[in-house]
């Protein structure tokens, strides 16, 4: 069956779910670039004897997420390559939950529903909307690199300008741990 011989609620579907399916190649492959191809270029930059803790802090990164970079430090890596390896594979890990929660939410009539329920509610306190997409910049923080594109898809923030605000997030959080691992700042002030 060809497409133009498909009812027309069914070739609107079909280029929604192409749309969508594109939307999430962008996502998947922003994902491949920032964790495995940009750190892999990164840990062949590095000497020999050092790779493999750049593996280390990469291998790392799903883990402890932004706290990675004290690892990176206390094994030797240089502090802005640690960086580095830290921060753009934390970004590659939102972008992957962001484009599968967003095909998933926009995909999913039951999930859409549920969606639309929250946000008639948030839409009651002001407040918990008042900064909008820029408190993403905090909620990568404190929530971490998983948690945080949910609760943007939930509030319903675009979803490239919320990344752009937790690659800010997480790239502050960083610089302040390995500021702390090196002893520049104390973090706890203990």
């Amino acid at each position: 069956m060809q497409q133009k011989d498909l009812p027309k609620a069914t070739h609107i579907n079909l280029i929604d779910f192409r749309t969508r399916t594109l939307e999430l190649t962008g996502w998947f492959t922003g994902f491949v670039i920032l964790v495995f191809v940009i750190p892999g270029i990164l840990i062949f930059s590095l000497p020999p004897n050092q790779r493999p803790e750049g593996i280390a802090v990469l291998a790392a990164v799903p883990f402890l997420e932004y706290l990675a970079i004290s690892i990176g430090i206390g094994l030797g890596i240089n502090p802005i390559i640690s960086f580095f390896l830290t921060t753009l594979p934390c970004i590659g890990l939102g972008m992957l939950v962001f484009g599968i929660l967003g095909f998933v939410s926009d995909s999913s009539k039951r999930v859409t529903r549920f969606l639309h329920k929250i946000k008639k509610k948030i839409d009651k306190y002001p407040r918990l909307s008042k900064y909008g997409v820029a408190s993403n910049f905090l909620f990568v923080m404190f929530l971490g690199v998983y948690i945080a594109p949910g609760v943007s898809i939930v509030l319903g923030w675009a979803r490239v300008r919320s990344i752009i605000f937790m690659a800010g997030g997480i790239a502050f959080i960083t610089i302040l741990i390995g500021l702390g691992t090196l002893g520049i700042i104390d973090l706890f002030f203990l």
